[in-house]
């Protein structure tokens, strides 16, 4: 049974007026809110812009990736509950909590121990359901407050999933100068000959470079974006003590598909596979030309926007970069897929850190609410570049069914 309302703004007011707490009003006032919406039935304005907007006196359309203020205040009250609570452990029965990814509190009843009976006494039935009801909501509560982190709740298809996780990366292109071109390059510089340091052949009318002399070559190469990608995931599944495996493969069906291991598909355009799972979902990947020249995009089949990238090809100088992240859930041993990449590599290696850390992917909770754990999802995730790193990865839009 829940606390009473009154009960529970007793105990938040001796929480205010507490030496954690009165010094700052930031706290107070973040507090007193998240505690009063949640008393009124009101969770579901329990959002970081409408924090933002109602605590801190932000403007509406404040751009909540930039400015932090109610995430490092969150953190803040959490730091401060827990001083609390350790100074005055169990003084009214009652504890507020403030899970962290969450802006919800969660309020718990902790009723004092029974003290030993003076005699042994037998119990009545009518005494025993309701210790077995108190029992249960207590164990309901400590669920509620130790429900799985955002990032286990994305993985846990293939975290729980038997057998390994692959990781399919997609093919790599590249085109190398004839052995001719180079022996001619290394007479012109002997010096190369000498130190065996690593040069950047540069083509001149002296090397005389014909067609023949462009030899492409496959799958010989991984790209920086691809390498880091699989770091990131292989740290994260290693902390869970999941194995996993990697696979680059050319043909039409991933070993994942045909195994039924859970699979992570990684990289856009460089992969088929990930371009064959999204092509007839909301969002999917798309090139064109234009008049001003190729445009890579992301296109959102509903409502036709696009977040796009025009001539980044093949030096992807870019400041800003877009990725498509797809989780698909399926029965049976595969477990789910997860697909994601960039426009360009640099996108790539921002979904990468997105969905290896909490924060960045606590953002769903924000665009779909509570249960898209269990539901098929994509977003689409957007980032500044600079010096060729992806910067502050987020999700700008969100869809599950």
């Amino acid at each position: 049974m829940p606390a009473p309302a009154s009960d529970v703004r007793a105990h938040l007011q001796s929480i205010l007026e507490s030496p954690a707490f009165r010094e700052s009003k930031r706290c107070q006032h973040f507090l007193s809110f998240v505690v009063e919406k949640a008393l009124q039935g009101e969770q579901d304005l329990l959002r970081e812009r409408i924090i933002g907007v109602e605590v801190f006196g932000r403007d509406p359309s404040y751009d909540t990736h930039d400015d932090s203020v109610v995430r490092v205040a969150a953190n803040e009250v959490r730091r401060r509950l827990a001083q609390y609570y350790q100074e005055r452990a169990g003084a009214d029965g009652i504890r507020i909590e403030i899970p962290t990814g969450s802006y919800i509190p969660q309020i718990q009843i902790r009723g004092p121990e029974e003290p030993p009976p003076s005699r042994p006494r037998s119990w009545s039935k009518p005494k025993v359901i309701p210790l077995a009801l108190a029992a249960l909501s207590v164990a309901f509560a400590i669920w509620t407050v130790v429900r799985p982190g955002v990032l286990e709740r994305f993985w846990g298809p293939a975290l729980h999933a038997p057998g390994v996780v692959e990781f399919q990366l997609g093919q790599s292109h590249a085109y190398q100068l004839s052995r001719r071109v180079h022996d001619q390059y290394l007479r012109q510089h002997p010096e190369y000959l000498k130190n065996l340091s690593p040069y950047l052949l540069i083509p001149s009318p002296e090397l005389g470079i014909r067609p023949e002399d462009i030899i492409p070559v496959s799958d010989y190469f991984l790209s920086r974006a691809d390498a880091l990608a699989v770091i990131r995931l292989g740290v994260f599944f290693s902390e869970h003590k999941k194995k996993y495996r990697l696979n680059v493969e050319s043909g039409t069906v991933s070993s994942g598909e045909q195994f039924g291991t859970p699979q992570v598909l990684i990289g856009a355009f460089s992969n088929r596979h990930t371009i064959q799972t999204t092509r007839d979902l909301r969002f999917h990947f798309r090139r064109e030309l234009s008049g001003e020249g190729a445009v890579w995009m992301i296109e959102d089949g509903e409502t036709g926007s696009t977040w796009k990238l025009v001539n980044v090809y093949p030096r992807q100088e870019t400041d800003t970069d877009y990725a498509l992240v797809t989780r698909l859930l399926h029965k049976g041993p595969q477990r789910m897929t997860v697909a994601f990449g960039g426009l360009t590599q640099f996108g790539t290696d921002g979904a990468a850190k997105l969905l290896t850390d909490s924060d960045s992917l606590s953002r769903l909770d924000y665009f779909l609410g509570r249960g898209w754990e269990d539901k098929n999802i994509q977003f689409v995730v957007e980032m500044r570049v600079a010096l060729s790193t992806p910067v502050a990865p987020r999700i700008v839009i969100a869809h599950a069914w």
